[in-house]
Order: C-alpha cells, then structure tokens, then sequence
C-alpha cells in the first residue's frame, strides 16, 4: 500500500469519525429542546414532584446499598461468632469388660470440672464389639465432633446397657479427677461387675 492510499484512508476515517461527532451533537441538541420544551409546559408543582422523585431514587438507590452492606456484616458476623473454637485434644482410650468379656454399647461420658468447658462440648465415647472406647469431643456451637479431649479434670461416668430381659442400665460413676495431659490418654480397665450395686 503506498503513501498516498495511506493518505486517503486517515481522511476517509477521519471524515467518517467526524459525521459521528456531528450526529450526536444534533441528537443531543434535540434531546436537550424535547427536555426544555417539557419543562416549559410543566408547572412549578409538576417541577418540584419530578425533582423530589428524582432525590428519592438517588437515595432509595443508596438505601438499598446500605442495606446490602448490612446483611452482608450481619452474615460475617455470624460465621465468625460460629467459627470452631475447638482447644487442643488429646487421645483418650479405655477399655470395658464384665467379668473379664468385653461390652459394647456401653456409653462413657467425660464431665469437665471447669464450667465453661462443660458448657461449651459434650465430650464422650461408645463401646464397640471388643469394649474398646475412643473418647470424642462435640463442640455445642458448630455441631463439629472431633476424637481427642481437652487438657483438665474430668469425672468419668458410664451409661450402662440393659440386658436382654430389659435389666439393668443406668448411670454409674467410675472416676473421680480422671486427669488429662498432653499425649496419649488410657482410663484404667473398667470392670462393670463393681458397679452392679449402684446401678
């Protein structure tokens, strides 16, 4: 492509650009008359109504904004207020017989001597079929349940299971001041023939 066709293409696109500035200077003049036009042949009231619709959209638009932004912080606030504040756990572990045999579905519930903790989790375990128990810690806020227990001392009580004539049952205390540290934790073996007096 040489020189002059270069030349000849700017002007044309030139030109053209030009006709698009001058159409839309004419349809923005005319705009503007339609607009003068109504506003002459409205009166004074009409004037101050359609200025004060036009303040209520502004700021209806802004109000929905706001309200937006306070849902919003209401949600985060939320999740925050709802985020796991689960402590540090520790393995705990025991084991369940009655004359030597393991039992199962025999339910261990560890009950903190600190009042905000007991407050705050549920903290327990079952029996499965070789009277093996994994202790668990429930957070009450979340639903979340986690395998471990906190550091403290806990006061250890069994929910024992009825028999198949419906016998037996109930609650029993099995340790007082069961301290847990940091590690792995064992309960000593849990005979339930000693505790068939206080069921």
């Amino acid at each position: 492509m040489d020189a002059r066709q270069v030349a000849r293409d700017a002007a044309a696109a030139r030109a053209k650009k030009d006709q698009l500035d001058r159409a839309e200077a004419k349809e923005w003049k005319r705009r503007r008359r339609e607009d003068d036009a109504a506003r002459a042949s409205m009166t004074p009231r009409e004037i101050a109504a359609a200025k004060a619709m036009k303040t209520r959209l502004i700021v209806g638009g802004a109000g929905l904004f706001v309200l937006v932004g306070l849902i919003v912080l209401i949600v985060l606030a939320t999740l925050s207020l709802q985020r796991s504040k689960m402590p540090d756990l520790n393995s705990v572990t025991g084991r369940i017989v009655r004359g030597g045999e393991p039992v199962q579905f025999v339910r261990l519930q560890l009950i903190s001597n600190d009042p905000a903790t007991e407050a705050s989790f549920t903290i327990n375990g079952h029996s499965d079929e070789q009277g093996n128990v994994v202790i668990s810690t429930t957070e009450a806020a979340t639903g979340k349940r986690v395998a471990g227990v906190a550091e403290g001392a806990y006061t250890v009580r069994a929910m024992l299971p009825q028999d198949a004539n419906q016998r037996g049952g109930g609650t029993v205390e099995i340790l007082r001041n069961f301290i847990v540290k940091e590690g792995a934790n064992e309960l000593p073996l849990i005979e339930l023939n000693q505790y068939n007096q206080k069921k």
